[in-house]
């Protein structure tokens, strides 16, 4: 549990005021994506690289600070998860599906991204009668992602 707790503190310290769509802070990721991965039977391990998925990316986090506290399996799979200036979004992705770790995790958190862009999506044809062009290319990647991974 400790780990788990560590990462919850370091993800909500770094992720600190960072929003997440339209008035959501970034936290409101975070949790769906660890309660997806633990509904999934992922351990605390896991569960934990679910909470730092996005930590190397979008915050300022030290990768260094990363390997020294937290074990192997949670580090390795937040860097895999990483996606790094310069190499393509195919690369990315191949590196994760070589990956079971970082596979569950990218499913968890492209299944709270689709959840989230559907959301979105409600509220803009509430409110203007149709879908945004950036929230229908945010689908369109959300649901690539999903069937690439297909975890089950």
């Amino acid at each position: 549990m400790r780990t788990l707790k560590l990462a919850s503190h370091v993800a909500r310290k770094y992720h600190s005021g960072q929003m997440y769509g339209p008035g959501s802070y970034y936290d409101n990721h975070l949790e769906p994506v660890r309660a997806h991965l633990e509904e999934m039977g992922a351990g605390e391990m896991l569960q934990a690289a679910g909470l730092l998925h996005d930590i190397l990316e979008d915050t300022f986090f030290p990768e260094a600070s990363l390997l020294e506290l937290f074990p192997a399996t949670v580090s390795r799979t937040v860097q895999l998860l990483t996606h790094r200036d310069g190499v393509s979004y195919d690369e990315y992705m191949a590196g994760i599906l070589e990956d079971k770790n970082a596979r569950l995790v990218k499913f968890a958190d492209s299944t709270a991204n689709f959840a989230a862009c559907i959301s979105e999506e409600k509220a803009e044809i509430l409110e203007t009668g149709y879908r945004s062009d950036r929230t229908a290319r945010r689908l369109g990647k959300y649901r690539r992602n999903l069937d690439m991974l297909k975890v089950f």
